[in-house]
């Protein structure tokens, strides 16, 4: 029979209830920002009206996946 072994302890910074989903938030936020600034056009050629609807589904969809 194997002997149990114990759990390796977190560290104190993980222990922090929300610290590493805050940290995630923010990385991917920058990402998303990131792109829309790279990628959007510049304001007089864009068209918000297509963005809406592509932004909103793509949300849609990242809600119910996770």
């Amino acid at each position: 029979m194997r002997p149990i072994r114990p759990r390796a302890r977190r560290s104190a910074a993980a222990e922090t209830i929300g610290e590493d989903s805050r940290l995630r938030l923010g990385i991917r936020g920058g990402v998303v920002l990131n792109i829309m600034k790279e990628e959007l056009p510049e304001e007089r050629k864009s068209r918000f009206g297509a963005f809406r609807p592509g932004a909103l589904a793509a949300g849609a969809l990242l809600l119910t996946l996770t």
